[in-house]
């Protein structure tokens, strides 16, 4: 019976100290926009002409980026959230906002998680 609880507890403390980051990159607002997003491993996507609301998910390895531009005049809001594996929720990093009445709506959201 003792060695089936140390086995337990090895096994749990293995799960527990592995904790894993995810980030989710957001766009909303009421034109369509061009979106690049990536991470510090150089890992970019590129998403051209997408309806908003549209988000995206990955694996966060420190450094982040979400780069939206309107391809309309009009309102956009980028918003990138990180949480870990071990997180129930969604924690917001940073949410920029641009409105334009004359230019095409553009934003960066990009740092260190």
């Amino acid at each position: 019976m003792c060695l089936i609880i140390i086995v337990i507890v090895i096994l749990s403390s293995c799960k527990w100290s592995h904790n894993e980051y995810y980030v989710k990159y957001e766009v909303t607002g009421n034109v369509s926009v061009n979106v690049t997003v990536s991470n510090e491993e150089a890992q970019s996507s590129k998403f051209n002409d997408v309806s908003t609301p549209w988000s995206y998910e990955m694996q966060r390895y420190g450094w982040v980026m979400l780069r939206a531009g309107g391809t309309s005049i009009g309102k956009i809001t980028a918003t990138v959230y990180y949480k870990s594996n071990f997180d129930d929720e969604w924690q917001i990093y940073e949410s920029i906002t641009s409105e334009c009445d004359d230019e095409l709506p553009f934003v960066i959201v990009q740092g260190m998680l």
